[in-house]
């Protein structure tokens, strides 16, 4: 049975307030947290444990660092989503209208903004769903139209970004039904991705090659 260990809590050392929002990736070397506070201080937290030379009880480690966030003018100060990704070197915030900002740490420097872009430029639509796949490399986004975006940040050789990398909106999945997703679950063996909309309908697909794999029309009596 798997086993869930509570380690001791490890107080924020940047910003006041509660916490507005919040995301948690673990790889290999590190784990990462990065916490928007109600002060507006976004922060980058990477969380390590120590072992004593001397043996005894492993202790929590926390290195924090200030991103300077602001949120895009006339949009909330507080975006609606926010995640990490490629393995601590990018953050995401975004919000409903389709507004994401892309913050980086290019190797031997600070983090600083990367990008602003709108992956919902047809308008009148909102994002209602927000997922990572495995590997916190591909976001997954579902709209108030039944539609779902795969977007990840690729090179660019036209966009000039502190990078060099820019959002793209890689691939497009409609569901057929015109109903807003309200969930996004990912597979924790591949690039597999299910999505239930506003019908009680369930989806799905293959990320890479765009393959629907299942099919319910209806799976359950309301939303999911």
């Amino acid at each position: 049975m798997p086993k869930v260990v509570a380690t001791a809590p490890v107080e924020l050392g940047a910003g006041s307030g509660g916490v507005e929002r919040i995301d948690f990736r673990a790889s290999s070397g590190a784990q990462y947290l990065v916490v928007l506070r109600g002060d507006g201080t976004l922060v980058f937290n990477t969380v390590s444990l120590t072992r004593p030379l001397g043996g005894g009880k492993p202790r929590t480690r926390l290195e924090s660092e200030v991103i300077p966030f602001t949120s895009p003018k006339g949009l909330p100060a507080v975006p609606d989503y926010l995640f990490v990704k490629d393995g601590g070197t990018q953050v995401l915030a975004i919000w409903l209208d389709g507004t994401v900002q892309r913050y980086t740490k290019p190797r031997g420097e600070q983090w600083q903004l990367g990008e602003t872009t709108d992956v919902l430029p047809e308008g009148g639509r909102t994002i209602t769903a927000a997922r990572m796949l495995l590997g916190s490399r591909t976001l997954v986004l579902g709209d108030s139209a039944g539609e779902v975006r795969g977007v990840f940040a690729a090179r660019s050789g036209t966009m000039r970004t502190p990078d060099g990398e820019v959002l793209v909106v890689a691939h497009r999945f409609e569901t057929g039904y015109g109903l807003p997703i309200t969930a996004i679950g990912n597979s924790m063996r591949d690039r597999c991705f299910v999505v239930g909309d506003g019908g009680g309908n369930l989806v799905v697909w293959l990320m890479t090659s765009g393959k629907e794999i299942v099919r319910l029309a209806r799976a359950l009596p309301g939303a999911i």
